[in-house]
């Protein structure tokens, strides 16, 4: 369901307002539905009579705008208990019989992930709209966002990894997490002759942070090179910190142990191996 209302004032002041209702199947009767409402305002300051002898400049406009959006992309049925059949069973006879098992974990509680967003931003057009130029700031922090957790082994059911099941993970509402930043955009138009052309170029900054996570215990991707924790963006790299090249194997051998280790490091009436060990010109990672 969708609902909007539209109020232009003079072609000057310009205001729109509109509230979503939305449903999914993805969560349980009790959480199906979402309201999500928004508005904007703009204020076209060019239209006013003191701007009228400023002749370079066409156009210009302040707006501000609030809003709620709702995310529900997550696999259907996470509130529903499944069913995994063709399992084998060994009775106390060493009788094999086949049967059924849960498969994987139910959240009934799961509901929509929320994001307020707020942003301002300003929009000028000069000398006659040849060169424009928009610049946004914008604030978004997102509530109860969806992800998967694991479940503790205390849960007492991690044998469904051992018997072919799925892996004991979850979909849980369980972090928050905002954004923030700015984008300008500027642009040049013009005609030479039957010859059109635009010059545009952007420039944007963003921070991404995780406001608060589950428990509070970092989340790190199968392949380890990824980390999401409270206080950083949302996985982040992970890794050793780099300090700069080796100059050469003096440089090498006063450093922390960084392996491979060629041995020429400490024997020098052998030949390095430059290709195998590390070498000058790697990367010289930072001893904490």
């Amino acid at each position: 369901l969708l609902s909007r209302a539209i109020y232009n004032y003079n072609d000057k002041w310009l205001l729109t307002a509109s509230i979503r209702r939305d449903g999914s199947s993805k969560f349980g009767e009790n959480n199906r539905w979402g309201n999500f409402p928004s508005f904007s305002i703009g204020y076209k300051i060019s239209e006013e009579k003191f701007m009228e002898n400023i002749t370079w400049l066409s156009f210009m406009k302040i707006r501000a705008g609030w809003g709620v959006l709702g995310n529900q992309t997550i696999p259907p049925y996470q509130d529903e208990l499944g069913i995994y059949t063709g399992t084998n069973y060994i009775l106390a006879d060493n009788t094999v019989v086949i049967g059924s098992m849960p498969n994987g974990v139910s959240n009934k509680d799961i509901h929509w992930e929320a994001t307020n967003q707020t942003n301002i931003g300003l929009d000028m057009g000069m000398f006659r709209n040849k060169l424009t130029m928009s610049i946004d700031g914008f604030y978004k922090r997102t509530y109860d966002l969806l992800f998967q957790v694991p479940i503790p082994i205390m849960a007492g059911i991690h044998n469904l990894e051992r018997v072919g099941a799925n892996a004991p993970w979850a979909y849980v509402n369980a972090a928050e997490m905002e954004n923030k930043g700015m984008e300008a955009v500027l642009t040049y138009k013009n005609r030479i002759g039957d010859f059109n052309f635009n010059i545009s170029g952007n420039i944007s900054f963003v921070r991404n942070e995780v406001v608060d996570l589950a428990g509070g215990k970092p989340l790190t991707s199968n392949d380890g090179y990824s980390k999401t924790e409270e206080g950083n963006s949302v996985a982040g790299f992970y890794g050793y910190m780099i300090d700069g090249i080796f100059r050469d194997y003096d440089d090498i051998a006063n450093h922390a142990t960084q392996l491979p280790e060629d041995p020429y490091v400490t024997n020098r009436t052998i030949e390095p191996s430059p290709t195998r060990y590390v070498a000058p010109g790697d990367f010289k990672f930072k001893d904490i």
